[in-house]
């Protein structure tokens, strides 16, 4: 009697342990290879913002990760557009894959601050992540809190989507549940849910179009959430002015003329007149078209004029 188909079959245990080393060693060398690529997307990252008159400075880096994924750590990160704004904080965290390094994942952790035109706010969220690539970015937010000297912004869960398609247009779609802003001096807003969708084509000469904006508000004085909806198309004309139509669709019009006025957007003469305009007839349940125009600097809700539109400049 013979050892030998025993020891013939001991031998195919060790198989599946070969291959998964051969695999472990192969991933291995990918996740260095995709180190050093990581490295040179960041390195060319910062030299396009420098490019384009933005700055990324950090105190130090390190590569991490292993083996789940390539995530580059700064420390006391600061990217800035001098003179616009300045975003800065403890960590910034890119992530990418081994197998797809070009793709970036921007996530700040730990504290944060915003400051935008002179304007100061401290940032907490549980969490915030923002992924570019060369077709598409895509962000995400949760429990989100911004603190500033006018008021507080807050929302339990942001998400946008921009993809740039095969004619050379693009697409973004993006949505926020339960928002609020509480201003110091005017009161407060609440947004339980807000979603839209904006295109433009390769050849809509800089128009945008308002595919769909559905969501509702509240304010402090009207704590009764109003519907509203939205389409049209907007671009600028020859002096870099806001041009073109939107026609707003909205029920419960006092809570949307009470935070028309609450900004200034509206006063209380033209707010009575809006109300005369478009709700004569209507039922409580009924949703009232409002037909915004912007044409030769001015701003009109109907045959409202409700105020001039400076240029806008990039």
């Amino acid at each position: 009697m013979t050892d030998a188909p025993r020891r013939a079959k001991r031998r195919y245990l060790i198989i599946p342990f070969a291959l998964f080393g051969i695999f472990f060693a192969a991933y291995s060398a990918l996740w260095v290879y995709g180190r050093g690529i990581m490295k040179d997307e960041i390195a060319a990252y910062i030299a396009n913002e420098e490019s384009m008159g933005r700055k990324i400075t950090y105190e130090s880096m390190k590569i991490a990760g292993y083996p789940y994924n390539l995530r580059a750590v700064l420390d006391d990160f600061v990217w800035e557009d001098p003179g616009q704004w300045t975003w800065s904080g403890e960590r910034l965290n890119i992530i990418t894959l081994p197998y797809d390094p070009s793709r970036l994942i921007f996530a700040p952790r730990k504290a944060q601050k915003l400051v935008v035109d002179g304007k100061s706010y401290d940032i907490d969220a549980r969490a915030i992540n923002v992924s570019l690539s060369d077709m598409a970015y895509a962000a995400e937010a949760n429990d989100f809190t911004a603190t500033g000297e006018e008021g507080v912004i807050t929302f339990n869960e942001f998400r946008a989507n921009w993809d740039l398609n095969d004619e050379g247009g693009w697409v973004l779609v993006a949505g926020v549940r339960q928002a609020r802003f509480v201003d110091t001096a005017e009161g407060m807003i609440d947004l339980p849910y807000m979603n839209l969708a904006l295109t433009q084509g390769a050849d809509a000469m800089g128009r945008i179009t308002i595919d769909s904006v559905e969501g509702a508000v509240s304010t402090q004085t009207i704590p009764k959430p109003t519907l509203l909806k939205a389409k049209g198309q907007i671009g600028l004309d020859g002096l870099q002015r806001p041009e073109g139509n939107i026609t707003i669709t909205a029920r419960e019009l006092p809570a949307l003329f009470d935070l028309l006025k609450t900004y200034e957007l509206m006063d209380a003469e033209q707010a009575q007149q809006a109300i005369n305009a478009f709700s004569g007839g209507s039922g409580a349940d009924s949703e009232i078209p409002l037909p915004l125009t912007m044409r030769d600097g001015q701003l009109r809700m109907g045959p409202i004029v409700l105020g001039t539109l400076d240029p806008i400049s990039f």
